[in-house]
């Protein structure tokens, strides 16, 4: 669709990076327009035949591949933190409104975020350090004071209190490998200092209903006229997904909006109830798959594909809360999983200082993958 579109100018988190000094090495490869189809397809830096999740794909693999010191992403539903939990690096959705997507091709007007993958949770504080703040050009940024996130990183977790929803969460289809390696992470988590506390929050099945009309409808709504005028110029899945998006209806977009604040108010009412300071559970259901079973459209429903993703992960952006992924261990297979922690609104600094503790009493963070040489012609 964009074949030859150059931009005339960077995303604000482009330039706040050029001006800490980073070095941009490249554009990272990802699903099309972060939504349909990843043609030609990423592939795991862990094992070249297993899917490594998306949209952000290339971001993640490049990361896990050692190939950048970190890397950008983006996230409608979990599109940073679903390729870090299956890449085996750590991906932050900052709050709604923490880092400007000024620049960035949009998705969804409120459910889009931008954010770091990163080996560690330290190189995703640096990051956050350059990148987060009031962008006056995006209209849903927030003005907000930044903290340093490096500021007490290593700080003692004794006393913190996570929530943990077994029932959403942990549910049927979290294969008996997922489950046991993040129990057995939330486990060291106690031994850190951290208390789990179980929880019940039903409005969370609200979830995905509230997260596919909103996404669906607005994504058709940025594409409607291209895709009236050249829709073969899209992949075919998107193309589907694009053309379903204009069957919903008004009234379907306006009930999700307001189950939208139900769900927030659920949780928000969890958090103070329970005193919570955030929530603990699996990043996904399964590791990666092999790229043969691999679906390449966001609402193919399998337990194999980025459906249990995005039951894990969606509600972030539905409400706006910082979430991440933390790497926990390996599958028989030498497959990454993770899970996945969200905080009350702006408090990323909790989420990396877990996140780095964890990483620092564990030896996750501090595998890579053996990669084979390739010449290059």
């Amino acid at each position: 669709m964009l074949k030859g579109f150059v931009p005339d100018h960077d995303a604000t988190v482009v330039s706040r990076l050029r001006e800490a000094g980073a070095v941009i090495v490249g554009k990272a490869h990802t699903h099309e327009f972060a939504y349909g189809q990843n043609v030609p397809p990423t592939r795991n830096a862990w094992n070249p035949e297993y899917s490594p999740g998306g949209s952000s794909a290339g971001s993640g693999a490049a990361v896990a591949a050692r190939s950048a010191f970190g890397a950008i992403g983006t996230d409608g539903g979990g599109s940073i933190r679903f390729p870090a939990a299956l890449e085996g690096i750590v991906g932050l959705k900052p709050t709604c409104g923490r880092v400007s997507r000024y620049g960035v091709l949009p998705m969804s007007a409120t459910l889009d975020h931008v954010g770091p993958l990163t080996r560690t949770a330290e190189d995703a504080a640096l990051m956050m350090n350059v990148i987060a703040g009031y962008d006056p050009r995006d209209v849903q940024s927030i003005d907000e004071p930044v903290p340093d996130y490096t500021d007490g990183i290593g700080s003692s977790l004794q006393g913190l209190r996570l929530g943990v929803e077994r029932d959403y969460f942990f549910y049927k289809d979290v294969t008996p490998e997922y489950r046991r390696t993040v129990e057995a992470a939330m486990h060291e988590l106690e031994k850190l200092g951290v208390t789990l506390v179980d929880v019940k929050i039903p409005e969370l099945d609200l979830c995905a209903g509230i997260f596919l009309n909103i996404i669906a409808t607005d994504t058709s709504a940025y594409h409607r006229r291209w895709l009236r005028e050249k829709p073969m110029d899209y992949a075919q899945g998107t193309r589907v997904m694009l053309e379903f998006g204009e069957l919903l209806f008004g009234t379907d977009y306006l009930m999700a909006q307001r189950a939208r604040e139900v769900l927030r108010s659920a949780v928000k009412d969890a958090f103070q109830r329970h005193r919570l300071d955030g929530l603990v559970g699996p990043s996904n259901i399964v590791t990666a798959v092999p790229m043969s079973r691999y679906s390449t459209s966001l609402f193919a429903g399998s337990p194999e594909d980025s459906t249990g993703a995005l039951h894990q992960m969606s509600i972030a952006n539905v409400i706006g809360v910082p979430s991440m992924n933390v790497p926990c261990g390996f599958s028989s297979e030498g497959l990454p999983i993770g899970f996945v922690l969200y905080g009350r609104p702006f408090d990323e600094s909790l989420l990396l200082r877990i996140g780095h503790l964890y990483g620092a009493a564990t030896p996750w963070v501090k595998r890579a993958p053996k990669l084979k040489a390739v010449a290059v012609s």
